[in-house]
């Protein structure tokens, strides 16, 4: 079975933990500790990635308390954009992916790793949390952002924001 087979449209948060240089990364473990916190507030984790990723996703998810769907490198960039668009929220560092969910209107929080957000992040701020980690590495601006992500999109329909 496929990993979008598995997934209700909006039941789903996409983790991305990915990212081309090393050096953009959010570590693992504050992924697997906001993965764990979307699904301890009912939505199921699903990991993406390219198949290059793998190694980055299954440390995530062996850093994680709860179970997560891995969707790393079983998607074409087609299934990949429906995955986000049906999504709740994505989680992720990776401008790309960002430029994907704005695109979808899929809500979620951006990890700048790069110290330029207003020149590399998403356009769609009004659903697009952009955290500048750089010049401020707190994990509980994460877990705010994911709180009232939440409190703000929580019963609407994916795609629907």
């Amino acid at each position: 079975m496929s990993p979008t087979a598995t997934c209700v449209t909006g039941s789903y948060v996409c983790i991305h933990p990915g990212s081309r240089d090393f050096g953009r990364q959010w570590p693992n473990v504050n992924y697997a500790r906001i993965a764990d916190i979307c699904a301890e507030m009912g939505k199921r984790v699903v990991i993406t990635g390219t198949s290059d990723e793998i190694s980055i996703a299954m440390e995530t998810a062996a850093l994680m308390n709860h179970q997560s769907v891995m969707a790393v490198g079983m998607t074409t960039l087609g299934a990949f954009g429906v995955l986000i668009k049906n999504a709740f929220a994505i989680i992720s560092n990776y401008t790309g992916v960002s430029h994907i969910a704005s695109a979808m209107n899929t809500p979620g929080i951006i990890i700048s790793m790069d110290g330029e957000p207003e020149r590399w992040g998403p356009l769609n701020n009004d659903i697009l949390h952009t955290i500048d980690w750089l010049n401020d590495p707190n994990f509980n601006e994460a877990g705010n952002a994911l709180t009232e992500l939440f409190e703000k999109h929580q019963g609407k329909e994916a795609g629907a924001y």
